[in-house]
């Protein structure tokens, strides 16, 4: 029986496929072979070197390398996922979670405050969900919340937000998002067009006026 018959009993050279959770093992890199000081050793550096970069490559996430961005939008929502999915950079990926909304019917200022009122209660539960996901960054896929209050409204809803992600993690608003557009683009009157009610409509001019800008029309 031949060496190679002998290893080939005991099941070495097979194939043992990926299994569950495929794992990168290094064997024999010991200092009696990469010390030049050693006998023997110091003659593998390529070898070294290749491993560092192999080693490095596989500790990098393979799922959104370069960021995973949190989205959080309505349940009701049907756009916001669609757009993301429509635009993905390489190495980037979306991760949605949506908040329940009870009050769908928007039809009046009375019912618009019912609304903003019931997500106040479960954006958290959203944001708590796709934190579980390990993202990098977080971004608010809807825009009514932030305006409301104002400018100082929208810092408010960032400081909360904030305080559940933590001071690390990215984070954009609709409110936060278009003000940095607008002053990128050097704009100083604006004219914006919304889905709300008047009593919502209120506080987009607030925003926008005491960011700066001059509302042209509303």
């Amino acid at each position: 029986m031949s060496e190679f018959d002998i290893y080939s009993r005991q099941g070495f050279g097979a194939d043992s496929g990926w299994g569950d959770h495929p794992a990168l093992l290094v064997v024999d890199f010991i200092n009696a072979f990469t010390d030049p000081d050693l006998l023997g050793g110091g003659n593998i550096n390529d070898a070294v070197t290749n491993t560092k970069t192999l080693l490095a490559k596989a500790q990098e996430p393979w799922i959104g390398p370069r960021g995973r961005i949190g989205v959080i939008i309505p349940s009701t929502n049907i756009s916001v996922e669609y757009d993301c999915q429509q635009f993905i950079a390489s190495g980037v990926t979306w991760h949605t979670a949506r908040f329940w909304v009870e009050f769908i019917d928007l039809s009046s200022d009375q019912a618009f405050l019912a609304f903003i009122d019931g997500i106040r209660e479960t954006i958290p539960d959203a944001v708590r969900d796709v934190l579980t996901a390990e993202v990098d960054y977080i971004m608010m896929g809807m825009s009514a919340e932030t305006f409301w209050g104002g400018l100082a409204g929208n810092q408010e809803f960032e400081t909360k937000l904030r305080r559940q992600i933590g001071p690390g993690m990215g984070l954009t608003t609709g409110a936060t998002a278009v003000d940095a557009a607008l002053k990128a683009f050097g704009a100083k009157n604006v004219s914006v067009l919304t889905p709300y009610q008047s009593v919502a409509d209120e506080d987009v001019h607030r925003f926008f006026t005491e960011s700066g800008y001059n509302v042209v029309n509303l």
